[in-house]
């Protein structure tokens, strides 16, 4: 196979909650995209514009392309790469075929203010950190205005042109992906998904990574209407260390959540950061049987585990990209900000981590 190509150039369609076209969500900007986003082309007018089906040339001829500078640093450096991990036994389309729609256009509304997450897709966490003042960890490692780095915020009259753009195209998709927010609380996901035809929903699958606070009754439609659900259910430790990560979650509700939804869930997905990287282990066995996926929190940098104090602690590290993560050059100054930030969080919200 060619050695640069990707599968997600001619598979996945894209957009940030800034808008904004992407290859993928670890992809950063490419020339020939830069600037194009849902509120001025429709996302399959983009899929198949002549700036995508040209960069799609470039793969097949084995060019480099830009914006995918993370995959190839991590192919140099480690042998491997979340490219090389999604072209693994695929088959591997020359054209575009069985498209992924992964588009952040539902809204960010969200329940929960994870210390983490990226401000611009939840709307609990932006208010806590206007209301807090501790916004400017997050300045400095977007390294973009706040004000330009916005969630999108779809018009009523734009939105129905994207959506009616999907549904006309829905043959050429397999898999929806829905990302927060809280997907299970965006009105427009469920709409979205009435307005499938049941004779083509029965040709596509649906994947909800959610925190699963929520008693979604209309799961059961879901699962009589599509090809199949699919749960990725969000959780970086338990108990009353969940309570702090994922503030201000219902441990409690969100057991008894995990126990009736258990026969849809694929995965535990545990962002790991400073606050958990020494209960590993211990997470991945309260969950059993449930598989747990640890995916690197990279940004804010002052938060990775790539600024762990001493390293050489017995840690159990469960995949490669955890290991790369702490292979990576500390920065001391960034994980001071980082400790300053969880104390003044603390205060904020009157809660200590356990």
């Amino acid at each position: 196979m060619i050695d640069k190509y990707c599968i997600k150039l001619f598979s996945e369609i894209y957009s940030d909650s800034a808008s904004r076209y992407r290859f993928c969500c670890h992809a950063n900007t490419n020339p020939k995209i830069d600037g194009m986003n849902v509120l001025n082309t429709l996302p399959f007018d983009f899929f198949r514009g002549p700036e995508m089906e040209q960069i799609r040339k470039d793969v097949l001829d084995d060019k480099p392309i830009a914006g995918c500078e993370v995959c190839y640093e991590s192919d140099a450096k480690f042998g491997r790469s979340y490219r090389t991990d999604y072209n693994k036994d695929k088959e591997l389309p020359t054209t575009v075929k069985n498209i992924d729609l992964k588009l952040r256009i539902f809204g960010t509304l969200c329940n929960l203010g994870c210390y983490m997450c990226i401000p611009f897709d939840s709307s609990t966490r932006r208010k806590e950190l206007q209301e807090s003042g501790l916004r400017d960890l997050w300045n400095s490692f977007t390294k973009e205005e706040w004000a330009l780095d916005k969630p999108i915020n779809l018009g009523q009259s734009r939105y129905k042109e994207i959506e009616d753009n999907l549904i006309a195209n829905i043959d050429y998709c397999k898999r929806l992906r829905f990302y927060g927010g809280e997907p299970l609380m965006l009105p427009r996901m469920w709409s979205f998904l009435e307005r499938i035809p049941d004779d083509k929903a029965k040709n596509i699958e649906v994947l909800i990574s959610t925190n699963l606070t929520q008693r979604a009754y209309t799961i059961p439609w879901i699962k009589r209407k599509f090809k199949r659900l699919i749960l990725k259910v969000s959780a970086d430790h338990y108990g009353k260390r969940l309570a702090w990560i994922r503030y201000p979650i219902d441990v409690d509700q969100f057991e008894r959540n995990l126990e009736t939804y258990r026969d849809d869930i694929d995965e535990i997905t545990c962002a790991v950061s400073l606050l958990n990287v020494h209960d590993l282990k211990e997470i991945e066995e309260h969950y059993a049987p449930h598989k747990v996926f640890f995916d690197a929190v990279h940004n804010p940098i002052a938060l990775s585990i790539r600024n762990l104090p001493n390293k050489n602690v017995n840690l159990y590290i469960p995949n490669q990209e955890i290991a790369n993560e702490l292979n990576l050059s500390p920065q001391p100054t960034e994980y001071l900000k980082g400790q300053d930030y969880i104390r003044k969080l603390e205060v904020h919200r009157g809660l200590k981590y356990v």
